[in-house]
This record gives C-alpha cells, sequence and structure tokens, in this order.
C-alpha cells in the first residue's frame, strides 16, 4: 500500500486546499474544522453559468438540504446576486461534480 501525505505551508492555504480537494460529507463531521451550511436553494451549472432554476441541459450540483462548505455557499449567493464573490465559480461546482454522474 502506498501513502501520501501533505503539508500546506500556513493554516490559512490549509484551509483552501481542504476546501477546495473535498466536500463536507467526505470529512466526518466531528473532523470538520471549518464552517459548513445546510444548501437553502439549488443551484445549477449550463454553459459555465450559474442558475438558480433548471433549464433543459443543465445540472444540479447543490440542492436545498445539501451540506456544503459555508463559504461556497457564501460564494454562491454573491454569484447569484451579480456581486463578486471569493472565488470562480469553476472553483466551487468541480468540488461538488467530483464523481458525478449524469443520467442519460
Amino acid at each position: 500500500m502506498d501513502n501520501l501525505i501533505h503539508a500546506s505551508a500556513t493554516p490559512d492555504e490549509a484551509e483552501r486546499e481542504v476546501k477546495l480537494w473535498f466536500k463536507p460529507g467526505d470529512i466526518p463531521p466531528a473532523m470538520h474544522a471549518y464552517p459548513v451550511d445546510t444548501c437553502q436553494d439549488f443551484y445549477y451549472l449550463k454553459d459555465n453559468k450559474l442558475n438558480v432554476t433548471h433549464e433543459t441541459g443543465s445540472i444540479c450540483f447543490l440542492a436545498p438540504g445539501n451540506t456544503a462548505w459555508k463559504s461556497d455557499l457564501e460564494a454562491l449567493y454573491d454569484l447569484k446576486n451579480g456581486k463578486q464573490a471569493s472565488c470562480p465559480l469553476e472553483t466551487v461546482v468541480a468540488k461538488y461534480l467530483i464523481n458525478h454522474e449524469q443520467e442519460s
């Protein structure tokens, strides 16, 4: 068996890297080092744009009741309201679509 260890240079980099590669559900709740929240809205991606209503061909990446990083939900809220977000839409969407199976 092979093992891989990664260490971040600073606590801020560690937070960014954990949230970049892991969804909250990938980490046991007792081990959450960063705030999570329950999603209240639907969030869809279509043509690399954020939508809050379903359109044909869009993919739902977060739905009400899903657990997400609080910072991701804040970024989505800002983007939904036309504000500058703390990170790009693609950064948020990518982690929630990892291993996502699209129905055929």
